[in-house]
């Protein structure tokens, strides 16, 4: 099975366990970046209004993959708005398997 990491880490933290998990699966990683960093509490607001912020290009295409682990922290209760975006951006996700890190450490 060929599996997809994606990852969104403002601390850090998210990413390496990330790595760490791609190394005892054998996945591909990719990072979740947006394209304008913006001050942690305007990141925190948006992820509580459940926005969607531009990202950098990263892999979205799930074509060859047969899962997907998407690694990211929790702002207010919810995902990023990074995350929200690469979700939206996601393309081939049909019979695919998804499974989800959150990390709920204070960032």
């Amino acid at each position: 099975m060929k599996t997809l990491i994606a990852c969104y880490s403002y601390s850090g933290h998210p990413l390496k366990v990330a790595k760490k998990l791609q190394k005892k699966i054998n996945a591909d990683l990719t990072e979740i970046k947006t394209e304008n960093d913006k001050w942690y509490l305007f990141k925190i607001w948006d992820s509580f209004r459940a926005n969607k912020v531009p990202i950098k290009n990263c892999t979205t295409d799930l074509m060859n993959y047969d899962g997907l682990i998407l690694c990211c922290p929790v702002w207010a209760g919810r995902t990023p708005a990074a995350i929200n975006q690469y979700l939206y951006e996601l393309k081939n996700v049909k019979d695919k398997q998804f499974a989800v890190f959150c990390d709920f450490r204070r960032e």
